[in-house]
């Protein structure tokens, strides 16, 4: 009889796992489906804007232009091709930038139905300051930071009395980094914030990891800035600053639910 009930679980087991394990195979697979669903309306968004950019990267091209010609930079094309390389350049960089917002969107929208109502409302928050702060960030890169750096360099050019002829692609290429980097820094104390509001890290936890964290904000700054001393010195400044700034939102948040 025993022997009899322990074939009977047996059979029930081996019928009962698989069906588990496919419950949980369809889970990934809807979740996979998902995701790849929310990727794909990105890059339908991306190259949507792509098509965009094509009619409104002259009018980039042109402000690039009227920016050199305010420092008294002539702009030259050494190569053939080097024409056509600047306009998808410039195409890139905007749809980079109409896209970003649809990218966090979809992300969210892709996490929304594994988080509570009050998330939901801090995330779609977040998103909206995360896209300001983005497109701000490039502004401050593009009208504030690009000339400050092109003075000091036009100046230590002047001052070693030498001529120097200027590559479009180059300038492009140095507008373009400094924008995305300002862009992305600016982001650091947002994501900072929001992860404490969701009680992933602390302030305390953040300050451990800091000795960790400076050698990557100079290596970063290093990596995304032209080749030259003042612009990766002027990079790990503002990475430092920002992240600091983003610490101390931290702790003000911290304190305030705290109390």
């Amino acid at each position: 009889m025993g022997e009899k009930m322990l074939n009977e679980i047996e059979k029930i087991s081996a019928i009962e796992e698989p069906r588990i394990y496919d419950n949980d195979s369809k889970k990934f697979i809807e979740h996979f489906y998902e995701l790849r669903k929310r990727l794909l309306y990105f890059v339908a968004a991306f190259l949507t804007s792509l098509i965009i950019t094509y009619f409104t990267s002259p009018y980039v091209v042109n402000l690039l232009q009227s920016s050199a010609i305010s420092h008294e930079i002539e702009l030259n094309v050494f190569k053939v091709t080097e024409s056509v390389s600047i306009y998808a350049k410039t195409m890139l960089l905007q749809s980079v930038c109409l896209s970003f917002p649809i990218l966090i969107m979809q992300l969210f929208l892709f996490i929304k139905p594994a988080i509570s109502k009050n998330i939901t409302k801090g995330f779609i928050v977040f998103s909206i300051i995360v896209s300001i702060l983005f497109f701000l960030g490039v502004l401050i890169g593009y009208y504030f930071l690009t000339p400050f750096l092109f003075s000091f360099f036009l100046g230590v050019t002047e001052d070693l009395s030498m001529n120097t002829m200027y590559n479009f692609s180059d300038y492009f290429q140095f507008v373009f980094m400094i924008c995305l980097l300002t862009g992305l820094i600016l982001e650091i104390p947002a994501f900072m914030v929001f992860l404490t509001h969701l009680g992933i890290i602390s302030p305390t936890t953040i300050k451990k990891f800091r000795k960790f964290l400076y050698p990557i904000f100079c290596i970063t700054a290093v990596v995304l800035t032209p080749p030259d001393f003042i612009s990766d010195i002027t990079a790990m400044i503002l990475l430092i600053s920002i992240f600091e700034i983003g610490l101390a939102l931290c702790a003000f948040l911290e304190n305030k639910r705290k109390n």
